[in-house]
């Protein structure tokens, strides 16, 4: 089934260079391969000597004034963000997804993402890391933010399949305050939904939950962002 799966795959290019032997499994050999792709885009492109083609409009952003020097700024930074996380996956040993409320845990999540950083570690924290992602899949900014969950669960899938080759695959909820397990040990999804404040994380946490991350042994993890004040953005969110 792997092979059926990994074969399209192959057809992507005229190569299969960016098909790594050690790959474990899929979604590995997927992501690799897309952010490849869009590596193999970026290096030929070479302002000012090309007309603007996608790759201006992609890049485009807070540089539009910068004129073409500027985009091949960008183009550089982009290129090195990419080859890094195509590092991470292919050396991967460990990964981590966050799913937090858009904006609201930002420091803290950071502080947590930070912490678990290293080179062999695959770590996908929505707040910085989706907008390099769907730049490696060639979305601009108004597509990323109507196809932002379908990045964020590549990067679930792969944690999943992390775990399910025996390493480590994690998922992370930033909560307003930790939920409680039922009499039976077990988190329960209602109890749950009353700690998130992001709408999204709902749904994220099912997707979670229906992947077998339900509790800390399968990998799934809470940590609450505002200590100081838990109940009352608790409160808040149920207020909406």
């Amino acid at each position: 089934a792997l092979l059926q799966l990994v074969c399209p795959l192959r057809s992507l290019s005229s190569t299969a260079r960016w098909l790594p032997d050690h790959a474990s499994g899929y979604q590995s050999i997927r992501l690799i391969a897309k952010m490849t792709q869009t590596l193999d885009a970026l290096r030929e492109f070479k302002p000012p000597r090309q007309k603007p083609n996608f790759w201006h409009g992609l890049l485009a952003g807070p540089i539009a004034k910068a004129g073409n020097a500027g985009r091949k700024d960008a183009r550089d930074r982009l290129i090195d963000k990419i080859e890094k996380r195509i590092q991470q996956v292919e050396g991967a040993k460990e990964a981590h997804v966050f799913s937090a409320p858009y904006d609201v845990a930002r420091s803290a999540t950071k502080n947590i993402a930070d912490g678990l950083s290293g080179d062999d570690i695959f770590v996908l924290n929505p707040d910085v890391d989706l907008e390099v992602i769907a730049l490696a899949n060639g979305m601009n900014a108004s597509v990323q933010s109507k196809r932002w969950l379908e990045l964020w669960t590549d990067g679930f899938w792969f944690a999943q399949e992390m775990k399910s080759t025996g390493q480590k695959g994690q998922i992370h909820f930033m909560v307003c305050r930790m939920p409680k397990k039922n009499s039976d040990d077990c988190y329960d999804v209602d109890e749950i939904d009353q700690t998130l404040v992001g709408n999204a994380q709902h749904g994220e946490l099912r997707i979670a939950m229906a992947g077998g991350f339900v509790d800390e042994a399968s990998g799934l993890h809470f940590h609450v962002f505002t200590p100081e004040e838990p109940q009352r953005l608790c409160e808040l969110r149920r207020a909406k």
